[in-house]
């Protein structure tokens, strides 16, 4: 029998990965307005994981159980901690404005689904309005600090696995 231990990397490195990529094309973005093909396709895994987002309401409100279940609950449970961040939290002078007006008369599936229908409409290539794209840019620059500031709390974790050695 062989012990294997590998270092297995963390939510909040996923999140603030993601989180970076996806803020630093949207601010491609909003400097030409129109993704090229690579940016799509970066913008096309912001969109997935907002859908993921939604698929973790569901699991969580009807008590799914199941790998892919906790992971889109996981998702879930990021873009709530998101919301509550953008909502109370000062945010950049630029977008502060923009972002204290149209988040918090919204509840967090308006913001998610708003959300999507922006990342739909860049992957399009239809116009979106500044209000919309400021939006993204700061649930995205949020999710990114956060994560950071999760990762630097953290410990490395390990996972065993115990399998039989094959020749």
């Amino acid at each position: 029998m062989a012990v294997m231990r590998k270092e297995v990397p963390s939510g909040s490195l996923n999140n603030a990965w993601l989180a970076n990529t996806l803020y630093l094309t949207l601010q491609k973005v909003q400097k030409k307005r129109h993704p090229d093909e690579s940016e799509r396709s970066i913008l096309e895994s912001g969109r997935t994981f907002f859908t993921r987002a939604i698929e973790g309401k569901r699991a969580f409100d009807s008590h799914r159980m199941g790998w892919s279940a906790l992971e889109a609950s996981s998702i879930y449970g990021t873009v709530l901690s998101v919301v509550r961040r953008l909502t109370t939290e000062k945010t950049k002078e630029s977008h502060k404005k923009i972002t204290r007006r149209a988040t918090p008369d919204l509840g967090p599936q308006e913001i998610i689904q708003q959300c999507l229908d922006t990342l739909a409409k860049l992957i399009a290539g239809q116009p979106t309005s500044k209000r919309e794209l400021a939006i993204l840019i700061e649930f995205f620059r949020t999710l990114r600090t956060g994560a950071l500031n999760d990762l630097q709390r953290e410990t490395p974790r390990e996972r065993v696995q115990v399998g039989l050695r094959s020749r």
